[in-house]
């Protein structure tokens, strides 16, 4: 699908992405799209975890079960503040 702009939708005060901030996206868009197939990341806290996808259909990954259940391959810190989980 590629990024999608959403200016017309922008809430008074909040200006559109810059053309370096766009620039970043999609070099954050096209590493994404190299991710092994493999792989699946999941946000959980301060952690993006790296789980085995295949593995982690089969069983529920949240409350700390990935790694109980042996399907999470590692973990990046992002306690930076730039990444949050939203549900609903």
């Amino acid at each position: 699908m590629g990024y999608v702009t959403h200016e017309a939708n922008l809430a008074p005060g909040v200006a559109p992405l810059t053309k370096e901030e766009i620039a970043w996206v999609r070099s954050l868009e096209r590493v994404l799209r190299k991710m092994p197939r493999r792989l699946l990341l999941i946000e959980i806290g301060d952690q993006i975890e790296i789980v085995d996808r295949e593995a982690g259909s089969r069983v529920p990954l949240e409350d700390g079960n990935a790694i109980r259940n042996g399907v999470m391959l590692g973990s990046v810190d992002h306690s930076t503040g730039v990444l949050t989980g939203v549900s609903g």
